[in-house]
């Protein structure tokens, strides 16, 4: 079996379909590490993924979680159909803002005269993605 059919297996058993868990959960059944359950929910959002996927449920990250921390409902709710894409634009403002927040500071910190610029493009990217968040959330 693979890790996929593997923790498909697990969901059946725990009769999860409507229900949420999270990674301790899944570490305090199985007595395993954080990074193995961890392990094993990617490769169960991978195979869901898939071109002709084969698994019975499809997982969903709860809005506002995300990392080890994340609750995952099994299911497949209206509200996760929405829910989507605002943990899209959760996901990418994250990311964005790791990587732009620090450059944007260093030029200012290098360049005064730069600072109202690296100010306006920050919130010009906070402000498309918040619109996209709104735009996906509906």
């Amino acid at each position: 079996m693979t890790k996929w059919e593997v923790f498909e297996e697990y969901l059946f058993e725990r009769d999860l379909l409507g229900e949420e868990f999270n990674n301790a959960a899944v570490c305090e059944d199985w007595n395993i590490t954080g990074a193995e359950a961890t392990s094993y929910i990617q490769c169960y959002l991978g195979a869901q993924t898939r071109p002709k996927s084969r698994t019975l449920f499809v997982l969903n990250r709860n809005r506002g979680t995300r990392t080890s921390s994340a609750m995952w409902h099994v299911g497949e709710r209206a509200v996760d159909a929405r829910g989507v894409g605002a943990q899209l634009a959760n996901d990418m403002k994250r990311r964005i803002n790791r990587y732009t927040e620090p450059t944007l500071i260093r030029i200012a910190e290098k360049n005064p005269r730069a600072l109202t610029a690296a100010r306006a493009v920050s919130k010009g990217i906070e402000a498309s993605l918040e619109l996209l968040g709104a735009m996906l959330d509906d």
